[in-house]
């Protein structure tokens, strides 16, 4: 189910997943977490951040990331993540 505006509450959702997933690209590493709706850590990994290879392969690595969290916590892109938007910032 893709999230939704709920009309006349600005911000809200329905159907707001279970999980968030955080990435931070950094110069030397590549860090996610993936936390439930109370803001408990549910997987973590750190990873080298090969930034030499180009905008495609960080983004697949990326990808990997997230692969790898959801297994860490026993999920799949299809429960948690399949129609949901990112915020890239």
């Amino acid at each position: 189910m893709t999230p939704s505006v709920t009309p006349g509450k600005p911000g809200s959702l329905v159907g707001k997943p279970t999980v968030s997933v955080g990435i931070d690209l950094g110069g030397t590493t590549l860090t996610g977490v993936m936390v439930d709706r109370d803001g408990k850590r549910l997987a973590s990994r750190t990873t080298p951040a090969d930034v030499h290879r180009g905008p495609d392969a960080v983004i697949a690595d990326m990808v990997e990331l997230v692969d790898a969290l959801l297994a860490e916590a026993s999920l799949d892109w299809q429960s948690q993540l399949a129609g949901r938007k990112a915020l890239i910032g």
